[in-house]
This record gives C-alpha cells, structure tokens and sequence, in this order.
C-alpha cells in the first residue's frame, strides 16, 4: 500500500491540507504524524514493520526526534509516477523545502531522530 507520513515541524495548517489533498488526489493514504514514541522505528510509524529491529547505524544521530521547521515527508512503497505527480504539486505550490526521504530497507529500521540528522546534514552539505 502506498502512504506517505508528515512529519509536519512548523508548516501550516493549509500547507498541511495541500500535501493532504495532494495525495488523496493521487489515491497515497497520508498520516499527518505529530505525536510518537521516540524509539518507534520509521518502519513501526508507516506499519510496514510489527517490532522494533534497531540497525547499529553509523549515523552520529542524537537520540531525540528534531524535526526541522519545513517538516518531513516519508514517502512508503510509492509507485515513481505518483512520487514525481507530488514533488512537482509540492514544487509548484512553493513546498520544496519540505525534507524529503523514500522508506528504504536501510531506513525502515532507523528511528525519526536519525533520519531528520541524515536529512538536514545532506541539505547542509549540499549549500
């Protein structure tokens, strides 16, 4: 099933509504996720994985959850046609700076706290 998760920081509640609509257009269930168990691993949020299977990573990612300001937005088992039918709906309604990752075997065992790290650390050294 495809889904995508908010994580939302500090984006409005119409911005909110857009990426909702957005999806609901292109048939993607969306949870808006604000409230989480800090040890839940992405896989446990998005219900592609039943228990907790931390991966040693070797991400230097603290253990709390900081999402950034412009929010994140975890796309699970998107089809590519309907990734890019929403990244160009995001972009044209001034939402790129959203962070942006794809459910990844590799990620599915990370908690929300490493994968915001990875995504502001890739934005930073990509300035």
């Amino acid at each position: 099933m495809e889904k995508i998760l908010l994580f939302p920081g500090k984006r409005s509640d119409n911005e909110i509504a857009f990426i909702a609509k957005t999806a609901q257009k292109l048939r993607l269930r969306f949870t808006e996720i604000t409230n989480f168990d800090e040890n839940q691993t992405l896989g446990m949020l998005s219900g592609f994985q039943q228990t907790s299977k931390f991966s040693h990573s070797t991400l230097d990612a603290p253990e709390s959850a900081d999402i950034p300001d412009a929010g994140i937005l975890l796309l699970c088992n998107c089809k590519d046609s309907h990734i890019d039918k929403l990244l160009t709906s995001l972009r044209c309604a001034g939402l790129q700076s959203i962070y942006k990752a794809v459910l990844t075997s590799t990620n599915i065992h990370w908690r929300v706290g490493q994968l915001s790290y990875e995504l502001q650390s890739e934005r930073e050294k990509l300035k």
